[in-house]
């Protein structure tokens, strides 16, 4: 349990500076930001009262502008203007001088606007770094790619097909669970499908393989007045589109090795107290002395008093057993719960092992749980993997899939599916989370220039590729007593 007494500072992450880490493309949106961080520890020596895992937001804010919402700007974007229309909750094209000016100031030699994200294909990378440019979200590349969003491996859409819903979504607003389930009732009337996918004024529909067959140009171009394509193929979309993944401007080469990992042992290191962030493991093969690792989730507490410990459920499959930060470290729990669909498995801890919520390296520490509906499309959030240091994700699509209570041709009075939210996602190693960040807590950005609390938990790190990333809802670990502890 914790003590009411202040935190101790924590010391930083102990990484090995070997020649894979040195590679590494460090991407540093932080501003004032100390060289030796936990992910990128350097040789020269520190003062010993700095602490580069404590996060002085206060004094170092990462953004001039936080919203509930687009429309955010980073500390380090300078544009005189705003390409996000506060009033009309849209995005606008750039007037000619304000294109001269993202021109001249980048050096670039094309913008692409893709909204919600710009695209910005110039040959110098920014000094400093910013994720946004007038408002929207950006990233630096050095040649465009054919699109930043995804796209299918069919042709089946067609926009001379009338759009079945007579209630047409907010164009950069997602479907509430309500306005979904009506959509997949309605389009299961014409198709089988597994999941749909909204990301911005885009709809992705993944086709069930079951052997039916679609004509080219049969279904609908448009549902709900969302642009809206078809995917079909037995691998799931998300994992079928990294193919289309793109290089950034400051990605020097490919990694054929696993990322460096966060080996420190945080039970013999500083105060013995261990937090999100910090390193997990479980036995895969015992015998072999194979080992998975993730990232620790989050202390919770329920209704009835029990305290336990949030893990990536794919990472503990094969043991209940979790031990820090190895297999031959300590073993610091047991899994005793599991949620499946929320790929969530929950850890009782050992009486001996401590554990605060109050640190989360450099990412914004967690304070509670969130509900699907309360992280609006354009939120900010930050996680912190054991392999990348601190990345920026920004909320802009849902996915719903797991869908049950539907039949082709027949209308079904109660749909079930399972919710994930998607993200397009900002930061180290070309935008490629590498192995071990899955259970790190998304967590909601904080602001102290724009009064913005933040500390709101949308869900845990569970898929990523280079552009996006997906985390299923926490609303039935909410509805079943679990809360911050």
């Amino acid at each position: 349990m914790e003590a009411s007494a202040a935190l101790p500072t924590f010391t930083p992450r102990a990484l090995k500076l070997t020649g894979q880490l040195s590679r590494i493309p460090w991407i540093n949106y932080d501003p004032l930001w100390p060289a030796n961080i936990h992910s990128h520890p350097s040789t020269e020596p520190r003062h010993p009262t700095e602490d580069p895992n404590l996060r002085q937001e206060s004094l170092h804010p990462r953004w001039k502008t936080l919203k509930q919402g687009y429309g955010s700007r980073h500390i380090f974007d300078i544009a005189p203007f705003s390409l996000w229309d506060d009033a009309n909750q849209c995005f606008r094209n750039p007037k000619k001088d304000e294109s001269q000016w993202i021109f001249a100031h980048y050096r670039a030699k094309q913008i692409r606007l893709e909204y919600p994200i710009v695209l910005i294909v110039t040959d110098t990378v920014p000094n400093p770094l910013p994720l946004t440019v007038a408002c929207v979200a950006v990233r630096f590349v050095p040649s465009a790619p054919i699109s930043t969003m995804p796209y299918v491996n069919t042709a089946y859409a067609s926009p001379r097909v009338p759009d079945p819903m007579s209630s047409p979504l907010g164009r950069w607003a997602n479907p509430t669970n309500e306005e979904a389930a009506e959509i997949i009732r309605i389009l299961s009337t014409m198709a089988n499908i597994k999941a749909i996918n909204w990301v911005g004024p885009y709809c992705y529909v993944e086709l069930c393989t079951d052997n039916r067959v679609y004509e080219r140009r049969s279904l609908p171009g448009y549902v709900a007045g969302k642009s809206t394509t078809y995917h079909h193929s037995a691998v799931d979309f998300w994992k079928d589109i990294e193919n289309n993944d793109f290089h950034y401007i400051f990605d020097p080469q490919e990694y054929a090795e696993i990322g460096v990992q966060d080996d420190t042992n945080y039970l013999q290191h500083g105060w013995g107290i261990l937090h999100p962030g910090v390193k997990i493991a479980s036995s895969h093969d015992p015998l072999a002395g194979i080992e998975r690792n993730s990232t620790c989730g989050v202390r919770l507490q329920n209704e009835r008093g029990e305290v336990v410990v949030t893990v990536a459920n794919h990472s503990v499959m094969d043991s209940d057993d979790v031990y820090h930060p190895s297999i031959e470290g300590s073993r610091i729990g047991q899994v005793v719960e599991r949620w499946q669909a929320q790929d969530v498995a929950m850890v009782a801890l050992t009486p001996a092992v401590c554990f605060t919520n109050s640190e989360y390296f450099q990412a914004t520490a967690p304070q509670r749980l969130l509900r699907s509906n309360q992280v609006r499309e354009g939120s900010w959030c930050s996680a912190d993997g054991i392999t990348t240091g601190v990345i920026f994700l920004q909320c802009v699509g849902i996915r719903v899939g797991g869908i049950e209570g539907v039949a082709s041709g027949i209308t079904i009075e109660a749909v079930q599916y399972h919710t994930e939210k998607i993200y397009a996602m900002f930061g180290a190693l070309d935008g490629k989370p590498m192995e071990g960040i899955c259970g790190a807590p998304i967590v909601e950005e904080s602001c102290s220039l724009s009064g913005a609390i933040g500390g709101g938990i949308s869900g845990f790190f569970q898929f990523g590729n280079s552009q996006f990333a997906m985390s299923p809802v926490l609303d039935e670990i909410i509805d079943s007593g679990w809360e911050l502890y």
